[in-house]
């Protein structure tokens, strides 16, 4: 085990890394771990943070290191900005991929990222595509859609132009830029940390490409109850990244578009499913705009006082 107070960055005698932060899910780390040692361009380090968990985390990395390259890293202050720092710490390759433990990448997310670093060595960091693993959902669904809007408006010409675009759970960062930079996921913010990573990027002058074909699905919340805790919680966040930069962020997930043509979308999306669970997929839609501001107003209500 390798203690990620003890660590010193460095750039790295490998090419590719994967780096996974994971705290009491033991279960779908090892369905994550699964896939990534089934690339069709296996990585050169698999790095599995263990941002303090109490379940069975540990012993899932000891089945995988009895097989496999796997180097465990214990990371005892809660919280997955510190993690993922322990990460960049840890990280001896020229190029770290990071993902969450409820994601599974395709096979071939390792090639199409080796493949983008090769086509575009112009771009210092790498969003790849994310898609839902639980289609049948309609809250993952809702989610995917999100997503999705913000895929259409944030890239351009295979670059992304919007930081608000950027999420850790495929993401992709080149080491010497993060070391030469001082680059770091920041412990204050509740959310959106890979939003202020992403920033932190293109505030350095350095390019962020888009992989579409590097895909990872991710487990979305099925439940509409974590949905909307989630997006409180995003909403705090929002104010504090708003707090500490002049860029505007949308309070509202309209990517860029007016309220009518993201309805409009949506009933697109949703025309071929049944007229019950298409209202709970509109219902959820409005309501997560609500809860998000209502986070966002709070935030900013105690951040006055």
């Amino acid at each position: 085990m390798i203690e990620s107070s003890d660590l010193a960055n460095h750039q790295g005698r490998s090419t590719l890394a994967v780096a996974i932060v994971t705290r009491n899910r033991a279960d779908n780390l090892c369905d994550c771990l699964c896939s990534v040692f089934s690339q069709q361009r296996l990585p050169d380090q698999v790095l599995v943070v263990d941002n303090a968990s109490t379940d069975n985390t540990a012993k899932v990395c000891d089945r995988f290191r009895h097989e496999y390259n796997l180097d465990y890293v214990y990371c005892s202050i809660p919280g997955i900005s510190h993690a993922r720092n322990a990460a960049l710490n840890a990280c001896r390759a020229s190029i770290i991929c990071f993902t969450d433990d409820d994601c599974e990448p395709d096979s071939t997310w390792m090639g199409s990222i080796e493949a983008f670093v090769r086509s575009r060595p112009d771009c210092s960091a790498i969003q790849g595509r994310i898609d839902n693993f639980y289609p049948e959902s309609i809250t993952a669904m809702l989610t995917q859609f999100q997503r999705d809007l913000m895929d259409q408006t944030s890239v351009n010409d295979g670059v992304v132009e919007r930081a608000e675009f950027c999420c850790t759970s495929n993401f992709a960062c080149h080491m010497p830029t993060i070391v030469r930079y001082g680059l770091r996921f920041d412990p204050a913010l509740i959310a959106g940390e890979d939003i202020d990573i992403g920033r932190q990027f293109l505030s350095a002058g350095k390019l962020i490409g888009y992989a579409d074909k590097a895909v990872i699905r991710h487990k979305w919340k099925t439940s509409p109850v974590s949905y909307l805790k989630r997006r409180f919680a995003t909403g705090k966040a929002t104010a504090r990244l708003l707090h500490r930069s002049s860029n505007t962020i949308p309070l509202y997930f309209t990517a860029g578009l007016s309220n009518a043509q993201i309805l409009a979308l949506a009933l697109k999306r949703v025309s071929t499913i049944s007229p019950m669970r298409r209202c709970l997929f509109l219902f959820l839609l409005f309501s997560s705009n609500v809860v998000k501001k209502i986070g966002y107003l709070l935030e900013r209500l105690q951040a006055s006082k």
